[in-house]
């Protein structure tokens, strides 16, 4: 885990607290603070992996939209509803573009509401 916060360090002086590289470092070290079991730091990173996300490339990109599943995987681990608010960021997203062998297609996903 020191490496990835060394290299948060690293990333964040080189490129500033608002570039999509620290963002992707955060959701990195998100990763490992799930799996290690501390959800409020990987919220946190995850949140604010998408803060950055949102800022620098929207919210329509495909990095926006592996942050944003993250964090509803974390939420989901942990039983615990989503909000509204978080709903409809999901919604925003449902299409994902993807490039298959040189063509652009869009992909729809499914999120189940809550009932």
């Amino acid at each position: 885990m020191a490496q990835y916060h060394e290299s948060l360090n690293i990333r964040c002086t080189l490129l500033g607290e608002c570039h999509p590289l620290v963002a992707n470092t955060k959701r990195n070290l998100a990763f490992v603070y799930f799996y290690t079991f501390d959800y409020a730091m990987a919220e946190e990173l995850y949140t604010d992996s998408l803060r950055i996300l949102e800022s620098t490339v929207g919210t329509k990109h495909l990095e926006y939209a592996f942050s944003l599943n993250d964090l509803a995987l974390l939420y989901s681990f942990q039983v615990r509803p989503t909000t509204d608010r978080f709903h409809g960021k999901m919604e925003t997203i449902l299409t994902v573009e993807c490039i298959d062998a040189g063509k652009e297609r869009r992909e729809p996903r499914h999120v189940p509401k809550e009932s």
